[in-house]
């Protein structure tokens, strides 16, 4: 499975980590499946993509959420703030 996102935020401090999470959940169950750690040169606001690629086990009625952490300062996003995320399933041919 692979997760397309455009994520715009801003964030207050220069030169932070920001730690992208895919969270599965399944039923109270939350499991860190994948992470990917971005640093930004600046502090503001920011559009920024990212992908996610998971190998599915078969149980489609799964849940995901995706977190994102920052190292120092703050993220924050407003009510013009966007997000884009699109699931696309990419089978391997046989």
């Amino acid at each position: 499975m692979l997760f397309k996102c455009i994520f715009n935020f801003n964030i207050t401090n220069a030169n932070p980590d920001i730690i992208f999470k895919l969270v599965l959940i399944d039923g109270v169950t939350e499991n860190e499946v994948q992470d990917f750690t971005q640093t930004f040169s600046k502090s503001g606001h920011h559009s920024f993509p990212i992908n996610f690629n998971w190998i599915m086990n078969g149980n489609y009625s799964l849940s995901f959420k995706i977190t994102a952490q920052v190292s120092a300062g703050d993220i924050e996003t407003e009510v013009t703030d966007y997000y884009s995320v699109i699931l696309d399933e990419v089978q391997a041919t046989e």
